[in-house]
């Protein structure tokens, strides 16, 4: 073998191994990839069923009145759920059915949900299916990763009081809507009558004939959807002191709307408009109690840090919604004189804060009153401390206000009041507000000629909020 055949033999297979590193080098690029991808799959796979866990306790613990959902045989990709038409609908005292099938990239891609139930109404089909922006992924759909199968069942429990006739899927219906709409009441009455109510009614029949747990899973979840019902037509009295800060949510910003969404906005701007001043136990009272609850937690802590609460004070919350404020004040008055007192007109934000309360309300820590402000059962003296959060809007007068505060506070007792004025400001531009009680120097002025002094709003900052809180003392 000569020299030079030797060389290229070595030269060759140089160039083999070279080759064959390459490619091995490739197969573990690959099989790395593969790896990572598998584990995304893995945690994707991992949060959507932690998510969808979270929302059957929060559809289970705090359902919307009228709806309840569950999973079929256990399994969270497929649920089923049911809806009470609305009273003074023509789907009043019918129980509907969902399918729910949730995809494999939710939250990224919203359930599909159609009626199983007949319903005769513009914007579902026969078939079942729903027009509803909510359902369809953007640029022709509304749906995004932060709404959630709570969300999308209110939206269409809205949309059946509601109906858009300019967005339909049966034409038909939609002119009969239009056009013609006792006959359209009659003929949507007569079905619910004939798919909904009778269904309802042997549902009932069937829970009542059955002993086991086992065979009165489903019909549990019926009745309980008939308890709503029935709560949904016994509506309370209603409260002074509501939130507002939910102007930020996108159900209440404009922008380029479709059809579908401008009327969503405009029918739930007219019913949280009523709500807002006196939420009462109905899908609309729900949805605000929701937006206290997300909203005013920062208002309502900085209240309570505000007015520097001592172990043995005596505070009193006025409108105190859900009960959030009154949650954090409690941890403060730790001593044996401290005392907790709220008001609130709504029976249902009542309720609520009562529940969340329960504990201290048994050892005698705290007082709730189901009382306007004017009238509300307090002695003079007696309070050092007074909070409130977006509440003054909505007094019908806001001198008598004032004066029944001053009346019950100690001399130099100290009350402070926190709002996001410039979402008070987005309200107020909607008419959701009566006349010009909201703007800030028109309370103030009510205040100083009701007895108290020092008198001033400041901006202040929790993190990336901006709020204003405005203080006054009680002179006597």
């Amino acid at each position: 073998m000569t020299y030079e055949h030797l060389a290229g033999r070595i030269k060759n297979r140089g160039c083999l191994c070279s080759v064959f590193s390459d490619h091995c080098l490739v197969i573990k690029q690959n099989a790395a990839v593969t790896t990572l991808v598998s584990q995304d799959i893995k945690t994707g796979v991992m949060q959507r069923v932690s998510r969808l866990k979270r929302e059957m306790q929060l559809l289970s613990a705090e359902p919307p009145p009228g709806v309840s959902c569950w999973p079929v045989e256990g399994r969270l990709d497929q649920l089923q759920a049911q809806i009470v038409g609305g009273a003074n609908t023509p789907y009043e005292g019918g129980l509907f059915t969902l399918e729910i099938n949730i995809p494999e990239r939710y939250p990224f891609e919203p359930p599909k949900m159609r009626f199983l139930t007949p319903i005769y109404h513009p914007n579902i089909d026969n078939a079942g299916r729903i027009c509803l922006d909510a359902l369809k992924l953007p640029p022709k759909g509304a749906w995004r990763p932060s709404l959630n199968i709570s969300t999308l069942l209110t939206s269409i429990q809205l949309l059946m009081a509601e109906p858009n006739p300019d967005d339909p899927l049966m034409a038909d219906i939609s002119s009969e809507f239009k056009y013609n709409k006792p006959l359209y009441l009659e003929k949507a009455k007569n079905w619910t009558a004939e798919h909904a109510i009778q269904k309802n009614k042997g549902c009932v029949e069937t829970e009542e004939k059955t002993s086991t747990e086992n065979k009165n899973k489903k019909t549990a979840h019926k009745r309980e959807a008939l308890t709503a019902q029935e709560n949904l037509e016994h509506t309370k009295k209603t409260s002074f002191a509501r939130s507002v800060e939910f102007s930020h949510d996108p159900l209440f910003t404009a922008g380029k709307e479709s059809s579908s969404e401008k009327h969503t906005y405009k029918m739930l701007s007219n019913k949280v408009g009523k709500q807002l001043g006196h939420p009462t136990y109905s899908l609309t009272g729900w949805l605000v109690s929701k937006f206290f609850k997300w909203n005013n937690q920062i208002l309502e802590e900085n209240a309570v840090k505000l007015i520097n609460i001592q172990p043995n004070d005596t505070v009193l919350e006025l409108g105190h919604g859900p009960g959030l404020g009154l949650q954090e004040a409690s941890r403060l008055l730790v001593g044996p004189r401290g005392k907790l007192l709220g008001v609130d007109y709504s029976q249902y934000m009542h309720e609520m804060a009562s529940k969340r309360m329960e504990e201290q309300i048994s050892r005698g820590k705290a007082v709730l009153y189901h009382s306007d402000l004017v009238t509300m059962p307090i002695e003079e003296n007696t309070v050092d401390k007074v909070f409130h959060c977006n509440c003054y809007y909505f007094w019908p007068d806001l001198k008598a206000g004032a004066k029944a505060i001053h009346r019950v506070m100690k001399p130099g007792g100290i009350m402070v009041t926190t709002l996001r004025l410039e979402s008070v400001k987005k309200v107020a531009s909607k008419n959701m507000f009566s006349g010009e009680s909201w703007r800030p120097e028109i309370y103030m002025e009510a205040l100083e000629s009701s007895g108290f002094t020092d008198v001033r709003m400041e901006n202040k900052r929790e993190k990336l909020v901006k709020f204003q809180a405005i203080f006054a003392t009680a002179v006597k």
